[in-house]
């Protein structure tokens, strides 16, 4: 909206990492302090001010200088929270990938776990013929392998630089 400053920011929000407005413009954050308005001197002539700038002041996103037109769009990029299930038995809000390194790491936990209380370690060896243990670094292995897997599918294909005359 045209002379709006301030915008109230989505919930469960962790932190800003870039707001861009006008659009193909992103904005420097410049928190303000005890005492000063939202334009007490104009952006252009404040010392290594940027002519775009945002603040968060409780729930609210605040632009200066705020929108001159209606209609455009502010691109917040931001890092949220996400819901806790209510019961046991309701999914986790994550991606299946994400969902599938989370069984492995909680298994190698708990197998862990196991190994330290003597009784269970003992109970644990008796029905399967194993250390917990010994489970608990090939779940392990499991984990860290499937990890590397996601980062190196992620990464750019290598390129090589020629120069040419």
């Amino acid at each position: 909206m045209a002379s709006q400053a301030s915008y109230a920011l989505p919930a469960g929000i962790v932190e800003v990492v870039r707001v861009e407005h006008p659009p193909g413009t992103y904005r420097t954050y410049q928190p303000r302090v005890g005492g000063d308005a939202l334009d007490p001197v104009p952006l252009a002539d404040q010392p290594r001010a940027s002519a775009y700038s945002y603040d968060l002041w409780g729930y609210q996103l605040v632009l200066a200088p705020a929108p001159t037109q209606s209609g455009e769009s502010i691109v917040v990029r931001h890092t949220a929270q996400c819901p806790e299930p209510a019961a046991d038995t309701d999914p986790l809000p994550v991606e299946q990938a994400d969902t599938d390194l989370l069984l492995l790491h909680t298994c190698a936990r708990a197998l862990l776990w196991i190994d330290a209380h003597e009784g269970k370690r003992q109970a644990y060896e008796r029905d399967r013929g194993q250390t917990a243990a010994a489970q608990a670094a090939a779940y392990q292995q499991r984990y860290l392998a499937a990890l590397q897997a996601r980062q190196r599918t992620q990464r750019s294909a290598p390129r090589r630089l020629v120069l040419r005359d």
